[in-house]
């Protein structure tokens, strides 16, 4: 799901997520903070780009700057899609993902054929965004 937005900002410490969830620290640039104890993120200076909770091939849940990256990766095909200048700095584009790996829909749903998981995805997806928000 992609958001547009003005002013939002990434706050690492506002996800809640079960206990026992993996959230190793990663950093895309050295900003003074790489204490390895808080959660995967990746920041450009100060500023936060990306939170991952989760590891696959369980499940995992990333938002993420897709303009930073869009503009990173010369994907300019997403201004076209989006509708929004890529010029203009004030519009945010932000994008969340839910990933549900094999192990997940196998041990914790019982999901093991392209059938199954297509009757079954909404719950799948329902439940990692109560357990993971």
């Amino acid at each position: 799901m992609d958001f547009q937005t003005r002013g939002f900002e990434l706050l690492l410490e506002l996800f809640v997520a079960p206990p026992r969830t993996k959230r190793p620290a990663q950093y895309s640039e050295w900003d003074g903070q790489g204490d390895g104890a808080r959660a995967q993120i990746i920041a450009s200076g100060c500023r936060v780009e990306s939170v991952t909770i989760g590891r696959m091939p369980g499940r995992q849940v990333i938002v993420y700057d897709k303009r930073a990256e869009a503009i990173a990766k010369n994907k300019l095909h997403w201004f076209e899609q989006w509708g929004v200048d890529p010029r203009d700095p004030e519009i945010q584009v932000w994008r969340v993902e839910f990933r549900a790996g094999e192990r997940h829909l196998k041990q914790d749903f019982g999901l093991s054929t392209f059938t199954n998981i297509e009757d079954s995805v909404g719950d799948v997806f329902s439940k990692m965004a109560r357990d993971i928000r």
